[in-house]
Order: structure tokens, then C-alpha cells, then sequence
């Protein structure tokens, strides 16, 4: 059933499907840059880094002093490995409830990354999200969530 309603919704939206990305794509290094700082800002804030954050981030800095190379490298690795590096999981057990904790590979974590924000890209140029599933920076998080139940059940025969 909700294989069908997707179907549906996308055929009503009239969607094209996304390609995989083209070696000279003209706003490749710009998504891939953005990609990168995405994934830098989350070591903004740490002052003390292990071994496993301390390569990834001398990655992604390398990613950034040479894109064109490190974007080809990531190309290659979605076009080549059809079979990808199991994701390791633990929990951060705070006696009241656990976090999961996940361990991805850090050229994985880059190429997931680039992949998500080159989906996002190509899907926002085809409309296929509406206003209220986009999430704004300066709305708080709470206003966020209401605006968006507000657009789901302001949809038309969903329930």
C-alpha cells in the first residue's frame, strides 16, 4: 500500500527520474564541496579527537585540498563497488535508555555524503518535495515538526 501511494504521488507530480551522476557534471565540485562541509561541522565542536575521527577528518581535509581527484575517487567507488562496507553499531548505554553509536567507514561516510546531497540537489530542481518538508535553519525545531504534520494531514484522500 504505501509502495502504490508513492507511485502514485510521484506519477501525480509528474517526477523524472534522477540519473547517476555524470562525470562532467557542471555543479559537481559545488555539491561536493557542500558535502564536505557537512561532514566537517561535526568536528567543529570536539576539541579531542580519537584515531578513527582523526583520519577521517585529515580525509576530508584532503578532499578539500584536491576535490576534482577525491570526487573522481568517490565517483569510481559507486560506479565499482557494487558491495559496501558492513556499517559497525554499539550503544551508549545511559542506564535509561541507549544510543546507537554507528562506525562507518570514513570513504564511505564521504561517498554517502556526496550521494545524498546530489540527490537532495537534483530533487529539489525537479519540485518533487513540497514547501513544508523542507527544513528552514531559523525555524525552531518544535515549529518545524508542526508545520510539517500540519501539511500532512492538510493532504487531500490520505486517510
Amino acid at each position: 500500500a504505501i509502495f502504490t501511494t508513492t507511485v502514485h504521488w510521484l506519477e501525480a507530480r509528474k517526477f523524472i527520474h534522477i540519473p547517476f551522476p555524470p562525470l562532467n557534471y557542471k555543479n559537481d565540485t559545488k555539491i561536493f564541496v557542500l558535502c564536505l562541509e557537512r561532514l566537517k561541522e561535526s568536528y567543529s565542536v570536539k576539541s579531542r579527537l580519537n584515531q578513527s575521527q582523526r583520519e577521517e577528518l585529515s580525509l576530508i581535509e584532503q578532499a578539500y585540498d584536491n576535490p576534482h581527484e577525491a570526487l573522481s575517487r568517490v565517483k569510481r567507488h559507486l560506479l565499482c563497488h557494487r558491495s559496501f562496507k558492513d556499517v559497525g553499531i554499539e550503544f551508549m548505554d545511559l542506564y535509561t535508555h541507549l544510543i546507537p553509536v554507528y562506525d562507518i567507514e570514513p570513504l564511505e561516510k564521504i561517498t554517502d555524503a556526496y550521494l545524498d546531497q546530489y540527490l537532495w540537489y537534483e530533487a529539489e530542481k525537479r519540485n518533487l518535495f513540497p514547501n513544508w518538508i523542507k527544513p528552514s535553519d531559523s525555524e525552531p525545531p518544535p515549529l518545524l515538526a508542526y508545520k510539517w504534520c500540519q501539511g500532512i494531514n492538510n493532504i487531500n484522500e490520505v486517510w
